[in-house]
């Protein structure tokens, strides 16, 4: 991806991304698609994942804070009120991780497919 480090804080309930045409909205998707678990041709961008690793990186990380509070929370004991996806891309390989709200590593989870 084309971004060093880009940050977008989501509202609680439904958001739109807008923006001119090349401001980013489909990179946005795209993360939020890798960082969950999709292949990389899913995201109608490329055929493999260390095509997002930004020209001249070595790697990429993607993190995805998701608030873990109220009736449906997942694990709050373990997880505390917000879990952390990580997702790291390198040349060779890739890894998902859950993190808690402190950025440790409580568990691996077998809900996602990563």
């Amino acid at each position: 991806m084309c971004h060093s480090k880009h940050e977008t804080e989501f509202g609680n309930h439904v958001n739109f991304i807008t923006g001119q045409n090349g401001s980013g909205k489909s990179t946005i998707l795209a993360a939020l698609c890798v960082a969950f678990g999709c292949r990389a041709k899913e995201t109608q961008r490329t055929s493999t994942l260390k095509d997002f690793i930004k020209t001249g990186a070595t790697d990429a990380v993607i993190q995805v804070e998701i608030q873990n509070e109220g009736e449906g929370a997942f694990k709050p004991e373990i997880y505390g009120p917000v879990i952390i996806v990580e997702r790291r891309i390198s040349e060779s390989t890739s890894s998902a991780t859950l993190k808690d709200h402190q950025g440790m590593l409580p568990c691996v989870c077998a809900c996602f497919q990563f």
